[in-house]
């Protein structure tokens, strides 16, 4: 074998990182499980791409349900990662959202090894910000130990909006009752969400019919940039390049010395509120 790396790191699956971070971060599968494709391996995003993903979202009418990993199920990766490196840094999911970061830390205290586990939270590409800044300190030379400082610093500041096009997914997965949810479509109410230090999503502003939402979730997009401490963003509409393009022109026209990545929404934050969902992730001062 080979001579073996320092660090390696992992992260969860469907938060749908950056092609810059494509190669050597081994995904873990928090997947959703839809219809007929429920616990299958289909879900895996190597065979199936978002844009198929939010199809059968559309028409199957069995509602997705997500799944964590086991602790058996991150064993297995990391007794395989550490046949190539000597430590490991795995970020997950919020553990107000998800028991994933529980699973992986029980994994980890079972091994022994020097593997650390990290809390983004946060979700999607709010994790995927976090994943990012990791990499990007790796690749710069860092060991394992400033690699999960890093992470864990980003993870405090990320900060997250989500705005669904519509409520009617949140209804199906439970999210908002039914009573609720026909109140909502009679007022035409449309949430705007934000994930933002505690790792927990709540409800941000509310608009109603008439209002724009658009411009509303550009305001408060570009307002949070302004106040940027990094340049780093990430930008994403959930099957809808169009709407993820416009919210980069908007995001570019007040920070136009941003990196700016354009994403997807994760499946996993998808099944919840749908296509046509506006994101954007940045870190905040």
């Amino acid at each position: 074998m080979g001579r073996r790396s320092a660090t390696h790191r992992t992260r969860d699956r469907f938060h749908l990182r950056p092609a810059r971070v494509a190669d050597g971060s081994p995904p873990h599968p928090c997947r959703p499980a839809a219809g007929d494709l429920r616990q299958s391996d289909d879900l895996d995003k190597s065979t199936l791409t978002p844009a198929q993903f939010y199809e059968r979202l559309r028409i199957d009418p069995h509602h997705p349900k997500t799944s964590q990993p086991t602790p058996a199920d991150f064993v297995r990766t990391y007794e395989f990662l550490l046949k190539y490196c000597r430590s490991i840094v795995s970020i997950h999911i919020s553990a107000k959202l998800s028991g994933t970061v529980q699973s992986a830390r029980r994994a980890a205290e079972n091994l022994g090894a020097d593997i650390t586990v990290v809390d983004s939270k946060s979700a999607s590409i709010g994790l995927g910000l976090v994943v990012l800044v990791a990499a990007e300190t790796l690749a710069a030379g860092a060991d394992a130990s400033s690699v999960a400082r890093r992470a864990r610093e980003t993870a405090d500041t990320v900060h997250v909006y989500l705005c669904p096009r519509t409520i009617a997914y949140l209804v199906k997965g439970g999210r908002i009752g039914r009573v609720s949810g026909a109140i909502g479509r009679i007022l035409g109410v449309t949430p705007i969400f934000e994930l933002y230090r505690t790792g927990e999503i709540r409800v941000v502003r509310k608009l109603y019919r008439g209002m724009h939402v658009r411009n509303a979730f550009a305001g408060l997009m570009t307002d949070g940039l302004r106040r940027a401490a990094d340049r780093r963003v990430l930008v994403a509409g959930s099957d809808d390049p169009e709407l993820a393009q416009w919210l980069r022109s908007a995001a570019r026209s007040v920070r136009p010395d941003a990196d700016i990545v354009v994403e997807n929404i994760s499946p996993v934050i998808g099944t919840h509120v749908g296509p046509g969902t506006a994101g954007v992730a940045f870190v905040d001062s």
